[in-house]
């Protein structure tokens, strides 16, 4: 059995939180979902480069809310879950797995128009949170591209395998996984 202090709970909350509210702009809509990030995202905060749709880091407030936008305009989430979180209290950070699905509903640099198709993938991503106001003030992420990153994106000639990730992957990472699944297995009947 593992111990858990209150301070790994309680990074291991803001980080749910904050990938919960992140994913939810498709159900609760862009607007409601910035003035939650405002409460939870310090003014100076920084999103490292991804080195897909980012090669410079996105610093301020603003430019994260752009981003914002900006991805939910070319995708759409119709899942963006938590199945892992894991937090280092001495360094204020929390860790966070993600499994994702999005549909393309606008370009991407270099398309013509959306491809209307769906990819699934995970994501880690660390989240650093500052002591004194638990607003978050750093993000790095690692993660799969989805189909049209992938064909417009990569070089040519360079090999790119995606996973299975709700086939493959989830099922062997336990009870959030399984609990992402269920999830996405109910929003698809429900399309």
């Amino acid at each position: 059995m593992a111990f858990v202090s209150n301070k790994q709970e309680q990074l291991s909350g803001l980080a749910r939180k904050f990938i919960e509210t992140w994913g939810s702009a498709a159900t609760r809509g862009i607007d409601t979902v910035k003035q939650d990030l405002k409460e939870m995202v310090a003014d100076d905060c920084v999103f490292k480069a991804d080195g897909v749709l980012y090669t410079d880091d996105l610093k301020g407030l603003p430019a994260i809310l752009h981003a914002l936008e900006r991805e939910h305009s070319i995708y759409e989430h119709s899942t963006y879950y938590p199945v892992a979180v894991a937090a280092n209290e001495d360094d204020n950070i929390a860790f966070v797995g993600v499994a994702w699905e999005y549909k393309n509903v606008g370009s991407l640099q270099g398309m013509e128009k959306p491809t209307n198709r769906t990819s699934k993938g995970f994501s880690i991503k660390q989240l650093k949170f500052d002591p004194n106001s638990n607003k978050l003030v750093l993000s790095r992420v690692n993660r799969q591209m989805t189909q049209e990153e992938r064909e417009v994106l990569v070089n040519p000639g360079s090999k790119c395998q995606p996973a299975d990730v709700f086939g493959d992957v989830l099922p062997k990472l336990g009870w959030g996984a399984q609990e992402a699944s269920q999830q996405v297995s109910t929003d698809e009947t429900h399309v």
